[in-house]
């Protein structure tokens, strides 16, 4: 607009050098006052987040099994936490400039520089909680699998209980319950795992077996006699 205006009255006083001169001042204003504004432009992510933070544990009455040799077992959870939920929140920013101008540094093209700003939350849930496995006491067990898959133990943090009439309530029960409200579970043998990740197990306690070894009681009934 404003290089059309001083095209015209640069040729009234000047001819056409007159008419040049306008037009290349014209379009200075014109980047001037048309140019357009930066844009900003934000994205926002947002992760999978439970609605349901609760776990639900056995049922009281829940049979304990007897183990003989080495087997593998489904164990239930006796006990657990509540899902902790921790967010991550990231942000990005991407800066882009402007179209170039026209031929011969002339009129403007393209818009001007713009932001965009992308914000990613991410939620993370852990959990701790104990498996029951059988009647102790154990030796000890083998392979854990989680949906059927074989579990990296080292990269988890757990506690092995056999199942002596001698064991103590583990720690994180304690903190988490109260000191002198928590059982030893004394003759079970169990697994607590403690602030297990389930991120890679979909967000859920994944459905864990353990294979279980134990010998036969000396006092126990002997398999002639079943």
């Amino acid at each position: 607009m404003a290089s059309l205006v001083l095209t015209v009255a640069g040729y009234a006083v000047g001819g056409p050098i007159g008419a040049l001169v306008g037009s290349f001042a014209g379009s200075f204003i014109d980047r001037k006052l048309f140019a357009p504004s930066p844009a900003n432009i934000d994205n926002i992510q947002e992760g999978p987040r439970l609605t349901d933070l609760f776990v639900t544990s056995a049922s009281e009455g829940a049979p304990i099994l007897r183990v003989i040799g080495r087997m593998r077992v489904s164990p239930q959870i006796i006990w657990a936490t509540n899902f902790r939920e921790v967010v991550e929140v990231s942000t990005q920013t991407q800066t882009s400039s402007g179209g170039g101008g026209g031929k011969g540094g002339g009129g403007g093209g393209g818009g001007g520089p713009s932001t965009v700003t992308t914000k990613t939350t991410t939620y993370l849930y852990f959990v701790s909680f104990a498996l029951g496995l059988c009647e102790g006491p154990i030796v000890g067990i083998g392979g854990v699998w989680a949906d059927g898959k074989p579990l990296d133990m080292s990269q988890y943090t757990f506690r092995l209980y056999k199942g002596d009439e001698t064991q103590g309530p583990d720690p994180k029960i304690a903190a988490v319950e109260g000191s002198g409200r928590v059982p030893g579970f004394r003759g079970l043998a169990y697994l607590v795992f403690e602030e297990m990740p389930l991120e890679k197990f979909g967000n859920r306690i994944p459905q864990i077996t353990v294979e279980v070894i134990r010998r036969p009681s000396a006092t126990g009934t002997r398999l002639e006699d079943v």
